[in-house]
């Protein structure tokens, strides 16, 4: 707990992972000593019990989750899951229960159909936007106006 409270923010990371495996041994009575993410996925690709419980909960609560931001913010164009843990469990993010967690919120499940998930695989996607910013510019909704893209402008920024 982290302010006497236990949030998604707490458990829906790499590093909230070992703690999550933690909840799934207490909840089903066994032990074992996940120290980080990477043993956990590692132990679900040999079928642990508690790894693989433990990465089929993650993925409801992130639907979960996800779901609620995607409500909110109404994301038609979709959502996409990035991050280091997410490409290495994506058999557990396409089984189904992510995708019925996400779009359980009724009485909304007919808009969450209809919003698509995505799961980011490359490696460096920020600079693979950047690349397709620097190339074409006019398919990006940003203003250009007054913004000083070259190097000179940086280096007078930076220093001035």
């Amino acid at each position: 707990r982290v302010g006497g409270r236990l949030g998604a923010e707490q458990i829906l990371s790499g590093s909230g992972l070992p703690r999550l495996a933690r909840g799934v041994c207490l909840s089903m009575n066994l032990e074992r000593s996940f120290e980080t993410a990477a043993d956990i996925t590692q132990a679900a690709e040999a079928n642990d019990v508690v790894a693989t419980k433990t990465l089929e909960t993650f993925a409801r609560a992130l639907g979960r989750v996800a779901g609620d931001f995607a409500l909110s913010l109404l994301a038609r164009g979709g959502v996409y899951l990035t991050g280091g843990v997410t490409p290495r469990i994506d058999r557990f993010l396409t089984d189904g229960h992510f995708r019925r967690s996400f779009e359980a919120k009724a009485p909304h499940q007919s808009l969450m159909a209809a919003i698509p998930t995505y799961i980011v695989r490359h490696s460096n996607p920020a600079l693979e936007g950047l690349v397709a910013f620097a190339k074409s510019p006019d398919r990006f909704v940003v203003e250009l106006k007054g913004r000083r893209w070259s190097r000179e402008a940086a280096v007078s920024n930076a220093t001035g």
